[in-house]
């Protein structure tokens, strides 16, 4: 099984940071069968477990750490979501350059950058 230091699991749209930190659990990784391991202390809401079990579609099993550990890993385990959100919406990505090259490709094309050949005389017959 996965260490508790490892939070390789995002959160699923259903759960919030507010959920985990109200009911004092968070999961942390999913094993090769499919369970999700979850964090939790010993004065964890146990009903938490089923809507996670709910939420991920999946069995759950919990992993007891201490209230300082869960803190961490609800806030990584959060902030990563989070940074997710933020690359599906595509925020923070527009740059300066980004903004020109749309502006450019509004614009027509402007002429030729070079000539086409032009057709040479005949020589006298």
């Amino acid at each position: 099984m996965a260490a508790a230091t490892s939070s390789h699991i995002g959160l699923v749209p259903s759960l919030s940071r507010e959920f985990l930190l109200h009911h004092r659990c968070c999961p942390i990784d999913r094993t090769g069968d499919g369970i999700i391991i979850v964090a939790v202390v010993p004065d964890a809401t146990q009903g938490a477990l089923d809507d996670i079990a709910v939420a991920y579609q999946s069995a759950v099993f919990p992993r007891d750490v201490s209230s300082e550990e869960l803190e961490r890993l609800i806030e990584r385990t959060a902030s990563r979501s989070d940074r997710e959100i933020q690359l599906e919406r595509g925020t923070d990505l527009q740059d300066d350059t980004t903004t020109d090259v749309r502006d450019l490709a509004q614009h027509p094309p402007r002429r030729p950058l070079r000539q086409p050949p032009r057709p040479r005389a005949r020589a006298p017959a």
